[in-house]
């Protein structure tokens, strides 16, 4: 572009895109659009053909003009986005179960701990009890 005179602004003026697309195409953080490789290519001196990963055949788009491909990508971003947020539901569910399971296990050690002790007063007083006949084992 230098060797044109063309800042981003100027060539994003020309192709119809904004500074900050320019900026995206020559970081390689997104390409052009498929239909703006013709103009683009037009406005650098080039034929379409050299911009293309796909040479001079056009891969399949969708509506918006996406390559399929990236259309394609884009359902899996989306997918995995939405069972990223169900795993994070999960979890956050998860803990609050885990939470009420060690709250209900230490009611039930409680519960326990106060039966054995009923039991023990039961059998300290079954022990102060005549046993004429022998019958308690000991």
């Amino acid at each position: 572009m230098e060797r044109l005179g063309l800042n981003d602004t100027q060539l994003a003026k020309r192709v119809g895109v904004s500074r900050t697309a320019v900026g995206f195409w020559k970081s390689d953080t997104n390409v052009p659009k498929h239909k703006l490789i013709p103009r683009l290519a037009g406005v650098l001196g080039l034929e379409p053909s050299d911009l293309s990963p796909y040479g001079a055949t056009a891969p399949p788009m969708d509506e918006d003009g996406n390559t399929s491909v990236v259309a394609y990508l884009r359902r899996i971003d989306n997918t995995v986005n939405r069972m990223a947020e169900d795993i994070g539901q999960v979890k956050t569910r998860l803990a609050s179960l885990e939470s009420r399971v060690t709250g209900l296990e230490a009611t039930v050690h409680k519960r326990l701990d106060a039966l054995q002790k009923q039991i023990d007063n039961i059998g300290a007083r079954l022990d102060r009890w005549p046993d004429p006949k022998g019958l308690r084992p000991h």
